[in-house]
């Protein structure tokens, strides 16, 4: 199948490849079909295109290059949702907000999209009480020794 984005062009995607978020994501609820391209696999960064959508097409992150001790449990709801996955099938993204200056853009800690990677359905969980901001660095500044 052919999909369409104002960022990456014309994409040519397997069927397979659509993952359905059942409440879409925050500010995109009506939104509910996208597909993760991943333009560099050595990368930790991807896109998350949406399907029907050519002009929605947001830069994600593998949280845990960023922030290694990133660590949260999902609730029974939002396990339920996801088709009770095993942990082994999951995959953890969260969105970027970039910057002009690298150095300077952000990450959604607090609101990561959860993949089930073999059923293909995704969900925008928030993570209440957890510490975590919706804007963390990406690139914290080291304190000076």
């Amino acid at each position: 199948m052919e999909i369409a984005s104002v960022v990456l062009g014309k994409l040519e995607v397997e069927g397979d490849a659509v993952l359905t978020f059942a409440d879409g994501l925050y500010g995109f609820e009506v939104i509910r079909e996208y597909v993760l391209v991943q333009t560099d696999a050595t990368l930790p960064f991807a896109y998350m295109q949406a399907k029907d959508e050519p002009g929605i097409c947001l830069l994600v992150a593998d949280p845990f290059v960023f922030n290694p001790s990133y660590e949260f449990d999902l609730s029974a709801q939002d396990t339920q949702a996801l088709g009770n996955p095993a942990p082994s099938d999951l995959q953890i993204w969260v969105t970027v907000t970039t910057e002009e200056e690298m150095e300077q853009s952000t990450m959604n800690l607090l609101a990561p999209l959860v993949l089930n990677t073999t059923t293909k359905v995704g969900r925008q969980v928030v993570l209440h009480e957890s510490g975590y901001q919706s804007r963390t660095p990406m690139f914290p500044k080291k304190e000076a020794e």
